[in-house]
Order: C-alpha cells, then structure tokens, then sequence
C-alpha cells in the first residue's frame, strides 16, 4: 500500500468531526500559524468535510441502487426512467446548494 493510500485510508476511519479538526488546522498551518482567523478555518473545514461526506453518501446510493437494477434485470424503459430520476434529484441538489449557503433538503 502507498502512504498516500494509507494516510487516506486512515482518514477515512476518522469521525467527521475529527476530520473537519483536522482540516481545519491544516487551513491555519497554510496561513502561517497567524492568530486570528480560527473561527474561519474551522467553518471552512467544516463545509468542505460535510460536502465530501454527502458526496461520498450519494456515491454509496448510486452504487446500491445500480447493484439493485443489476438484480433486478430491469427493462431499457425502466432502467432510464430510474436514471431520469436519479438525475433530477442531483440536479434540483445542486440548484439548492448555488442559491444558498445553507444544507440543501434531502
């Protein structure tokens, strides 16, 4: 395994809020250690942590749900109406996060 691989694979087995701590450090270190902008770092973190992590969520439903239309056999017509679906949701998701700072409804 690479380090690369194996700093990633720990990270993964971190909680989120460990990994938005870490990250948030991270942001203070990139500034020089300069006080006074913690407050910032940590939100900063915090959003590009939650936005990875329900990233990697849709992901993982994707992949369920193709399994699911592999055991199925489902029909051409069926299988693109469920991708009509799927992409709609993905879309009207990402309008929600442009127009807004806050968490997009799910």
């Amino acid at each position: 395994m690479s380090k690369t691989a194996g700093a990633l694979e720990h990270l993964e087995n971190l909680s989120v809020e460990e990994r938005i701590e870490r990250r948030a450090q991270e942001l203070y270190v990139e500034r020089g250690d300069q006080a006074g902008s913690e407050l910032n770092d940590w939100l900063q973190a915090e959003q590009e942590i939650r936005r990875a992590e329900r990233l990697r969520l849709n992901i993982e439903r994707l992949q369920a749900l193709s399994q699911q239309i592999l055991c199925d056999g489902l029909q051409p017509a069926e299988l693109l109406t469920t991708i009509g679906l799927v992409a709609f949701k993905v879309q009207h998701l990402a309008r929600q996060m442009q127009e807004s700072s806050s968490e997009p409804e799910c």
